[in-house]
């Protein structure tokens, strides 16, 4: 009986480890040789610096919606770089640890085709001259915290910052003849003055007083009372007589 029992329990142990030992085998499969979230680096240059935006691709032996990291080294010249910036969409998460310029990109449910950060470098405004320069982005390593871990060669993206221009002075503000103000008493002096010189110097500058009129009149008066006179004089004379 003590026999039959050892058998059995034989049996079953060698059953349990035949039908268990393909589930973990399947467990510790590591993935197919092309799997790969195909992650895109996209360049974009404005005014104020370059943006690179990171994407997904077409996922290719992964499932949506799974957890997912990506982790990089930024290498740049920080005379021409002041400063940078990360940013994600609501899925996402990024941070830049500005010591050793390593970037970490998490989600928890990551989808193929879709952008996931932007990483915008801002150049140095300041600059005398065109300077050139290049951004690096290094060891870049995008893994789902499990078995799929996949590594990407460097991107490199070159730059040239323009110094601001200076606007040329407007030719027209330089030929323009300054107003007159008019209104104040230097205005009214200068106006006067240009009238004078206008003038003929051989004209009277004001009205000539009619003194010869004047003159007629008194003459005429005085000449009547002496005739008046005179005429007095005689009739008295005659009276007398």
């Amino acid at each position: 009986m003590k026999k039959t029992v050892i058998l059995l329990m034989i049996a079953i142990f060698v059953l349990f480890s035949i039908l268990v030992a393909p589930v973990k085998a399947t467990e510790n499969t590591p993935p197919e040789e092309n799997t790969s979230a195909n992650i895109v680096f996209t360049p974009e240059t404005t005014e104020e610096g370059l943006i690179i935006k990171i994407s997904t691709g077409t996922f290719e032996g992964l499932e949506e919606d799974i957890p997912m990291s990506a982790s990089m080294t930024l290498v740049y010249d920080e005379n021409n770089i002041i400063g940078v910036v990360g940013t994600t969409n609501s899925d996402w998460k990024i941070n830049i640890t500005e010591e050793t310029k390593r970037v970490l990109i998490e989600s928890d449910n990551a989808k193929s085709n879709t952008e996931i950060a932007q990483i915008t470098f801002y150049f140095n405004q300041e600059v005398t001259e065109e300077t050139t320069g290049s951004v690096s982005i290094q060891e870049i390593t995008v893994s789902d915290g499990n078995l799929y871990e996949e590594n990407y060669s460097d991107v490199t993206q070159s730059y040239t910052i323009t110094p601001p221009q200076e606007e040329p002075e407007d030719e027209n503000q330089q030929n323009e003849i300054p107003e007159i103000n008019t209104n104040t008493g230097a205005g009214e002096s200068n106006t006067n003055n240009t009238n004078n010189a206008n003038k003929d110097n051989t004209v009277a500058p004001d009205n000539i007083p009619q003194t010869g009129v004047n003159m007629g009149i008194v003459v005429a008066i005085v000449t009547i009372i002496i005739i008046a006179v005179i005429c007095f004089i005689r009739y008295r004379s005659i009276e007398i007589k």
